[in-house]
């Protein structure tokens, strides 16, 4: 009620205020000075907590002015401050990632000259081998570089490598296909073998591809008489 005598309804509303240090040691000089409680002079001086008063006291007998002036009001920040790290120049990001490229660019071209040591020199190297070579040597090195050290097109070396796949798939049905001829004593026709053929591969097999991959091989079925 003390509040409200000497403030009106004011002294009844909710405060939340910062207090200077003149105006803590403006608060305890009055005390000092008319020999009053921490209770009256909060409200003389519309301090809503009187131990502040109790508080300010023991920061002034203990640490002196820089003590009261030293505190922070509110409440302590419980969170670890962060810091943040400094950012990187933009300069030497740069240089740095173009001396990792310039590096594996020059380990791709070495690795990729070893390979062609390896070839006949008498012969010139053609898209095939090129693509061969790189794509033997892509699993340690980026496809751009090997492609800009042979002088090979992308478009050229994915065409290659369906071409070398299509090749090792007709060599391997071509093993496939002998043993079966030579088992029925070449009695067997391009229908006959493509369709043991399935029986054991357990999967569809074109009769056209069997045709003409007899016909590379030079096989043809007995007429009998």
């Amino acid at each position: 009620m003390s509040h409200y005598r000497l403030h009106g309804i004011d002294g009844l509303r909710s405060k939340r205020s910062a207090y200077s240090v003149q105006f803590k040691l403006q608060a305890l000089s009055h005390q000092d000075r008319e020999q009053l409680s921490s209770r009256k002079v909060a409200a003389v001086y519309d301090i809503r907590n009187p131990n502040q008063m109790v508080a300010w006291r023991c920061e002034l007998n203990e640490g002196g002015v820089e003590a009261i002036g030293s505190r922070k009001q509110g409440r302590p920040n419980m969170k670890p401050e962060r810091r943040c790290p400094a950012p990187r120049s933009p300069v030497v990001t740069d240089s740095a990632q173009a001396l990792r490229e310039e590096n594996g660019r020059l380990r791709a071209e070495v690795a990729y000259l070893k390979k062609t040591a390896s070839l006949d020199p008498g012969e010139a190297i053609g898209c095939a081998d090129k693509t061969r070579l790189i794509a033997g040597l892509r699993r340690h090195h980026k496809l751009a570089d090997l492609l800009q050290i042979a002088g090979l097109a992308r478009s050229t070396f994915y065409h290659q490598c369906q071409a070398i796949l299509r090749t090792q798939q007709q060599n391997d049905m071509e093993l496939k296909i002998r043993p079966v001829y030579d088992e029925h004593k070449g009695r067997y026709g391009y229908r006959r073998i493509t369709a043991a053929l399935c029986r054991s591969m357990a999967e569809p097999v074109n009769h056209k591809c069997v045709q003409r991959l007899m016909q590379k091989m030079g096989l043809r079925a007995l007429i009998r008489a």
